[in-house]
């Protein structure tokens, strides 16, 4: 049930950071291209903390 809940908490992250950067890019198109960047290097860290956080609770910790 724990993978479940956190699989989900990544999926909902990852679904608001791009629903962000989506309005982001929409209300400054000149900047979209680095809001994209910004958007990807934090759907990055927000998995690999999600993951960390996973490997953490199997091993017990």
């Amino acid at each position: 049930m724990r993978f479940v809940r956190q699989s989900l908490h990544l999926l909902i992250g990852l679904l608001a950071t791009a629903f962000v950067a989506a309005a982001a890019s929409w209300i400054w198109p000149a900047a979209s291209h680095w809001i994209w960047i910004v958007a990807y290097v934090a759907m990055a860290v927000l998995a690999l903390r999600e993951l960390t956080k996973l490997m953490r609770s199997r091993s017990g910790e």
